[in-house]
């Protein structure tokens, strides 16, 4: 078949198309132009192109016309031994998803464990500071009750250097002398 055999009617209104494509004698060129604008891109032209000049070589060889069938694509069709090789990796992706899957709940509940005994632990810790503060009163209630109610000759400035030091923990100037005191309270126990 010959470049100019091809009998093929492109209408478009004329009025639409540039100069060129009125003045092109061949119609599947002019199928390419035409595929070429529609497109945006030029690699029509170019297979066109490139056809033409195949066939100019092999006609110049003396070798026959080179016919261009052009066939719709077929969905190509994997053998057996692709299937398995498919198959195979699906199953591995699947088994890794699990594996995975597995990995992410495991550390999840590491987490949750960890987090629960370190809930248990501030539940504990937040009991003792409780529980020291309410001796902590009891023990500057009781200091303040010996301070009052007294009758022994003990310093008095001990005593309530010792109640300042219950009082204000945090920044002691100077420790109290509690050996006095402290012989006081196990005299009253």
């Amino acid at each position: 078949m010959l470049c100019g055999e091809h009998t093929e009617d492109f209408s478009l209104a004329s009025s639409s198309l540039p100069i060129e494509y009125l003045n092109i004698q061949d119609q599947t060129l002019k199928r390419a132009y035409l595929d070429s604008i529609l497109q945006g891109t030029v690699t029509p032209l170019l297979k066109r192109e490139l056809h033409l000049k195949i066939q100019c070589r092999r006609l110049s060889e003396g070798k026959e016309e080179l016919e261009l069938r052009e066939e719709p694509n077929k969905p190509y069709c994997l053998s057996e031994e692709e299937i398995l090789k498919r198959n195979k990796r699906l199953d591995q992706n699947r088994a890794s998803a699990v594996r995975s899957r597995m990995r992410f709940r495991q550390r999840e509940e590491k987490l949750m464990t960890e987090v629960n005994t370190l809930e248990r632990k501030r539940r504990t810790l937040v009991q003792m500071k409780d529980k020291l503060i309410e001796d902590t009163s009891e023990l500057k209630t009781t200091l303040l009750h010996h301070l009052n109610e007294c009758k022994n000759e003990y310093p008095k400035r001990q005593t309530e250097l010792l109640l300042g030091t219950l009082m204000f923990a945090s920044n002691p100037k100077q420790p109290p002398c509690f050996h006095t005191c402290l012989t006081h309270f196990a005299v009253m126990k």
